[in-house]
């Protein structure tokens, strides 16, 4: 899992001082709601790079179709989203967060 950290994952740079988090597709949340009465639908989408096969990036939009174009969420829906992951990271053994070598 530490090669994501390998500078052909990350856009030619060295990350040494990152980790790696790794999540189930079924421990992110399926929707999160706006405050504008929307809602915007999360989903892991496969985005390949030419030199990193297996990256993927979490997405987000109102249609819930990932073959829809990305929307950057009004900041209520990013504060929500994040303190859902931070929910999920909180019931792990700190041992599980292993820093990069």
């Amino acid at each position: 899992m530490q090669d994501v950290l390998e500078p052909d994952c990350c856009d030619g740079n060295l990350r040494p001082e990152y980790v790696v988090l790794q999540i189930l597709v079924s421990e992110l949340p399926g929707e999160i709601p706006a405050s504008s009465g929307t809602s915007y639908k999360i989903r892991p989408v496969h985005r390949p790079k030419e030199t990193c096969y297996s990256h993927s990036e979490i997405w987000c939009n109102e249609q819930g179709d990932i073959d829809q174009p990305y929307q950057r969420p009004p900041k209520d829906v990013r504060n929500l989203f994040y303190g859902e992951l931070a929910r999920v990271f909180a019931k792990r053994n700190a041992l599980d967060f292993v820093p990069a070598r």
